[in-house]
């Protein structure tokens, strides 16, 4: 089926997600926590493989501090 990489988290202002390529290109960026990376770029599907990515985001009120996340998501066909 239609799989998407995304984030959940709950009370979060602030937020983007950026998936990289093997050469440090974006090859997806988003500011809605609800909005997935389906796995393309450029309308073309990308290949099997793994892709960094980096989230920043912040937590509401008290945990209102800029945090940030990485890893790796690994792409299958």
């Amino acid at each position: 089926g239609d799989q998407e990489f995304r984030v959940f988290y709950k009370h979060i202002e602030d937020f983007n997600l950026t998936i990289y390529n093997r050469w440090g290109e974006v090859i997806f960026y988003t500011e809605d926590i609800n909005e997935g990376w389906d796995g393309t770029y450029l309308g073309g599907m990308m290949p099997i493989g793994t892709y960094p990515w980096v989230v920043n985001y912040k937590g509401e009120g008290e945990w209102g501090t800029l945090r940030v996340k990485d890893g790796r998501v690994t792409l299958l066909k």
